[in-house]
């Protein structure tokens, strides 16, 4: 048993007289037991834990992280994925593409993979079920990174268990934040930090002058040191000192270079997680870029962002398909607009003759009136009288 072994559960699979499914994994599919083997890393070899290479536990400690893997994931779990021919989406959807594992909805499958593909740069799904009919694929289990043991890119383990052949490897446009991104998010874990320190003490950098007898540096260090925990602690935007020691303030006020800090950091994520600054309540100083409305902003988000990892997960399901058929994620519910930009595109539509009503009522979910056809409004059931006796 490996030694980290001992930290994970020594039974994470339902049985099948239980559930009537195949095994699957007990634990959440973000469960990440990396930041407790780094820590565990950090205490035998006696390291600092902050300057190891961050987890991906520990990269969404960071807000723009965070809420720039939520927006990928959300945003491409919300697509329906559709095996199409010649442009046509086909009127019977394979199994595989219709729910990619068994009691688990795809946006849920589908956000672990667009996850895993963010940090890792891979993601790896197990085949759990064929057709009888073509052997191809039909239901997946996805394994989180953490939960994988890979020899040379090749699938040897899963949740502890030899996989055989039965796996897929989905690669991403890159490695993996945590390893193409490592520097810049060390970085911005670090302004984060410096920045909580900076609100903690909401004064410029301070400058402790002697003005009695020379000191030791031991002595400079101690002086140092009494300031800075006590500046740390409640009530420490107030101080002693004697009429040896004067205080002097330099630099900018606190607010300033918090808020200036965070958005250069927002920004620098922005740039290795390939969106516009906008998805991440960044600015950037003389952008002229405007969005006019949630149509325009969500077509960036998917451009720049989301289309990468979409067409790593289309490219690998169109391979599983026969030939001729492609696996393509569905963008129109997404690029819909708000209704007025909808009404207003139909009219046009409708007016150059390429839709036409039916169609159009069809597309926003409407039953069709047909045409001539009188609908009348229910009325109040008349009194029922009682029958003469």
């Amino acid at each position: 048993m490996a030694f980290f072994d001992i930290f994970r559960s020594s039974d994470t699979v339902l049985t099948a007289a239980l559930s009537g499914m195949p095994d699957l994994p007990l634990e959440s599919p973000w469960a990440d037991s990396s930041s407790l083997e780094q820590f565990t890393l950090a205490n035998i070899y006696g390291l600092d834990a902050e300057n190891l290479p961050l987890t991906r536990s520990g990269a969404l400690s960071i807000a723009a992280v965070a809420k720039g893997r939520n927006l990928l994931c959300s945003t491409v779990g919300r697509m329906v994925l559709q095996a199409r021919k010649n442009g046509v989406v086909l009127p019977v959807q394979p199994p595989m593409l219709a729910q990619l594992q068994a009691g688990t909805s795809n946006f849920h499958s589908i956000s672990a993979v667009v996850d895993s593909l963010i940090f890792y740069g891979r993601a790896w799904l197990l085949i759990t079920e064929r057709n009888p009919l073509d052997s191809r694929p039909k239901t997946f289990l996805f394994v989180p990174e953490a939960q994988a043991e890979s020899e040379n890119g090749i699938l040897k383990k899963a949740f502890g268990k030899n996989v055989g052949s039965d796996w897929l490897r989905i690669d991403g446009p890159h490695e993996g934040i945590l390893n193409t991104g490592r520097d810049v998010l060390q970085y911005v874990k670090d302004v984060e930090r410096i920045s909580r320190d900076t609100a903690a003490n909401p004064n410029p950098n301070i400058i402790l002058k002697n003005n009695g007898e020379a000191i030791s540096t031991e002595e400079i260090e101690a002086l140092r040191g009494y300031w800075l925990a006590g500046r740390r602690k409640k009530g420490g935007t107030v101080a002693y000192t004697s009429k040896e020691v004067s205080v002097e303030t330099v630099g900018q006020a606190a607010q300033d270079v918090i808020i200036a800090n965070l958005n250069n950091a927002a920004i620098e994520v922005a740039r290795i997680m390939g969106l516009p600054a906008f998805a991440i309540d960044a600015s950037v100083a003389g952008s002229s870029l405007t969005y006019n409305n949630s149509t325009s902003q969500m077509k960036q988000i998917i451009d720049f962002g989301a289309m990468p990892y979409m067409a790593a997960i289309e490219g690998l399901f169109s391979m599983l398909l026969p030939a001729g058929q492609t696996a393509v994620f569905d963008m129109a519910p997404l690029l819909k607009g708000d209704l007025k930009e909808r009404l207003d595109a139909y009219a046009v539509g409708i007016t150059a003759g390429i839709y036409s009503v039916e169609y159009v009522q069809e597309l926003e979910g409407l039953d069709p009136i047909i045409p001539g056809e009188v609908i009348e409004l229910p009325t109040e059931p008349a009194a029922i009288e009682a029958p003469n006796e």
